[in-house]
């Protein structure tokens, strides 16, 4: 056989070749130092007899025809056709398969090492060489570690039945189950530690790719919706918690807790309830709210029974999972409604607002709440009367607290102040911040997400944000009916603080201190519920001058965000038309206006204006959704999806990758090339970006139109070389890629990238599922789940080494 092979290494290079005869070579068993690594061809029957060799070389780009005098020639060499190897020989059987192994020594010399390995076989009773279809691309590494997953036969949100496992190197192909009862996960919301949620809105509970700019970071507590079935809360003390459901009992909902750092879950003691209405019991969304440490969190428990009507219950918890919940529930008075969003956490207590009013326990060592005090609104002397949801704001420090407090039902916008809650010697110290003298409203502060914001309600875009130093709060005036706002204030303490207002305007959104003398804000008027004619506007506090800095046009901020060091502020700037929704930073200490894309302020912005996000065509994409903004663990950089504009209506581009410097206003640099324009159907879709440990990767998930008889793959760049790879298999009949399911294995050192796949969905396949791994650099993956069987859906939840 070795000599046969001899004449291969000098093969002539032929104009053409004839198309493969069904040799598939497939990974088995990935290379890992110290392991076995597997190697199988599949090949018809009929070839049983053939003589047969495993080819190895260094990594060789592309094809090589290939003539052999006398032999017809089946297919091409992938693999280097002058220099190589013939690691592995012998005679087909009629099995359909071979199977070659090699044990990689356990010698740091043979990491990150790769070859290409490509099989052929010789039929002498046809005089033919036939090449295998496709080659793998082998790279050593360090192992797996281990990667924890979820998997399930259902995602609905009532039934689902996710069982936690773990895979490691050993028990590749049978993940090994935590011992939990099966659970459905459940739509998880967050107010984010200050009050509000950088870069989307908080309301949405389902949307795919709905994830803080701080997901993959874990800077600061921030909400990871990987899609409708899997979403979590991940805070930065390294734990992530999440509302599950029992699949055995549907109407028992407990609080779980995930262990990054070992991929151990827990469900906390003590944080379960049984609903007493009709099974399976549909639940309130949930707002936990979480500490700024992330170490201890609060939940409302609401009861759905409409006829034996019960009390709700608050909770406190450690994330962590190690100590059993705390009945906080106040026991004077007995409160019947705890009012979801009103959760609020300050270093010192933590804050409730509910049918019987505010009330407060100690954030570090809650008890049962107990009445907040509140001082009367000043203009008629009136105690407060109402909580308004989602209307609380902490300091950044976490000092302090701003809520708004109202003297009557009836007109509850009518006559209202802002107080400030502090802490004097562990009790709460609250004061009238504004003394409004003649009856006033304030607006709600809002979910983020929409600007200027709808019509009907203040619940969106920013109404309020307190300043750098904890000592200002601006926000919204608003009239009893909320549909129009007359202006902003600034308090700082001083009684009666002025009105502030741009002539002509009714709409004011966004509201953001920069800096403690200087506030950005939107306003404008409504031509319709869909388009405003707006501008952004820079308010001087000290001195109360307005100054104008764009034009008067329809601006869809799309959720907000700052960089880690608060020292750019950035949003979304779109036309009339929304063919432009291009990124804007903000410079805090001077208020400067720079772009990141397009070129309508200046800044150096190196890539021309963005159309939409990445996954669809909408012309109002949202920056942390549609356009996945994500901060990097490490470094300054901050990466998106997005297209740029063509200039023609209903003619798209691909979407892109893209980064730039978000801690020091950098524009933006376009990363990946895909150059089609078109329809829907013909452009690509990228999703799921995600960014390694070290900030030296990325990955996503792409494919052309979004259909999910198309196939979706997963790419990875190396951002040192600039290299991309397509680590997944193209599936000709379709396949698509979990949402939210690339991950990538090794910790601060990465070694490959994993990811969930399956057909049937073009968001959370269940056909054909499981979850594969590939190595950094390689285009070839291991299934490293069970075998697809049956309707499974599989989550990736983290890895850890």
């Amino acid at each position: 056989m070795k000599n046969l092979l001899v004449p291969v290494s000098t093969l002539v290079i032929a104009a053409a070749a004839a198309g493969q005869a069904g040799r598939t070579m497939n990974l088995l068993a990935p290379a890992f130092l110290g392991q076995t690594a597997s190697f199988q061809m599949t090949h018809p029957t009929g070839a049983a007899g053939n003589l047969y060799a495993f080819l190895y070389s260094a990594p060789f780009p592309g094809s090589t025809p290939i003539v052999l005098p006398g032999f017809a020639v089946n297919g091409a060499a992938l693999v280097d056709p002058v220099h190589f190897i013939a690691g592995w020989t012998g005679v087909l059987n009629s099995s359909g398969s071979v199977v070659n192994n090699f044990t990689i020594p356990a010698h740091p010399f043979w990491l990150g090492l790769s070859f290409d390995l490509q099989s052929l076989d010789l039929d002498f009773l046809t005089n033919s060489l036939t090449f295998a279809g496709n080659e793998l691309n082998v790279v050593v590494t360090a192992g797996l570690g281990t990667i924890e997953i979820a998997s399930a036969t259902t995602t609905s949100l009532l039934l689902g039945n996710n069982n936690l496992q773990s895979i490691t190197d050993a028990t590749i192909g049978a993940p090994v189950g935590h011992g939990l009862s099966t659970f459905a996960y459940l739509p998880t919301c967050n107010r984010g530690e200050e009050g509000y949620v950088e870069g989307f809105a908080a309301s949405l509970t389902n949307t795919p790719h709905n994830s803080d700019i701080d997901s993959l970071s874990r800077f600061r507590v921030s909400r990871r919706t990987a899609n409708g079935a899997y979403q979590v809360l991940a805070c930065p003390n390294g734990y992530d918690v999440s509302i599950v459901r029992s699949t055995s009992l549907t109407n028992r909902f407990s609080i779980l807790s995930y262990e990054r750092a070992t991929g151990t879950p827990r469900e906390i003691p003590g944080s379960s309830w049984l609903d007493t209405g009709p099974s399976p019991a549909v639940q309130q969304t949930f707002y936990m709210g979480i500490s700024k440490d992330g170490q201890w969190g609060a939940l409302i428990q609401n009861d759905s029974n409409a006829v034996t009507v019960r009390n709700d219950r608050i909770i406190a918890f450690r994330t962590d999972g190690l100590s059993p919940a705390i009945d906080i529930s106040s026991r004077a008075p007995v409160v019947a409604a705890y009012y979801d969003g009103t959760i609020a956490y300050t270093n010192d207590f933590l804050l409730v607002g509910g049918s019987s009013g505010w009330m407060y326990t100690s954030a570090t060592a809650p008890t049962s709440l107990v009445p907040l005090p509140f001082p009367n609104t000043t203009a008629s002397n009136l105690p407060n009367a109402v909580v308004f949801f989602y209307s609380a704001r902490i300091t950044r420090d976490g000092s302090a607290a701003y809520l708004p407090i109202s003297g009557t039902f009836a007109a509850f916008r009518q006559e209202m102040d802002m107080v400030k809650v502090t802490n004097n010697a562990g009790v709460p110290l609250v004061s009238n911040y504004t003394q409004f003298a003649v009856p006033t409203g304030i607006a709600e502060f809002g979910l983020n997400g929409v600007t200027p914001s709808n019509l009907t309600s203040s619940g969106v875009g920013l109404k309020a944000s307190v300043s750098p130093d904890g000592n200002k709060i601006a926000f919204v005036a608003a009239t009893p009916n909320d549909t129009v706002w007359p202006g902003i204030y600034v308090a700082d303490g001083t009684a009666n603080p002025p009105l502030h207002t741009v002539a002509g305007a009714n709409i004011y959104s966004e509201v953001t201190f920069l800096n403690n003398d200087t506030v950005m804000f939107f306003a404008g008027t409504a031509v319709s519920a869909t388009d405003q004619s707006t501008a952004l506007y820079r308010l001087d506090v000290p001195t109360g001058t307005i100054t104008q800095v764009s034009t008067a046009t329809n601006i869809r901020t799309r959720g907000n965000c700052f960089s880690r060091n608060k020292d750019w502020w950035y949003f979304l700037r779109s036309t009339t038309a929304s063919m432009q929704n291009d990124i804007v930073a903000v410079e805090c200490a001077t208020g400067a206006v720079h772009d990141v894309t397009g070129a309508e302020f200046g800044g150096g912005g190196l890539v021309g204006s963005l159309r939409t996000g990445s996954f669809n065509t909408t012309t109002d994409p949202w920056l942390a959704v549609s356009m996945q903004l994500r901060r990097a663990p490490v470094g300054n950089y901050a990466y998106f999806t997005a297209r740029k504009e063509t200039g023609v209506a209903g003619v798209f581009e691909d979407a892109n990758v893209f980064r730039f410097d978000m801690e020091n206003g950098g524009p933006a640099v376009q990363l990946t090339n895909n150059t089609t324009r078109g329809a829907l159907t013909a452009i690509k879709q990228i999703e799921s970006l995600t960014i390694s440990d070290d900030g030296n990767h990325i990955a996503w998930a792409q494919r052309t139109n979004t259909v999910s008889n198309v196939s979706e793959n997963v790419f990875q760049m190396n951002l040192t070389t600039n290299t991309i790879v397509q680590s997944s298999v193209t599936a000709p009949a379709g396949q698509t890629i979990t949402d939210g399911s690339i991950v990538f294995t090794g910790g601060a050192t990465p070694t490959g990238v994993c990811w969930s796949i399956g057909t049937g969905s073009t968001t959370v396949p269940t056909v054909n599922a499981r979850v594969e791994w590939a190595a950094l650099g390689s285009s070839t993956p291991t299934v490293i789940s069970a075998p697809a069987a049956g309707t499974r859906l599989y989550q990736v939840l983290g890895t850890h080494l």
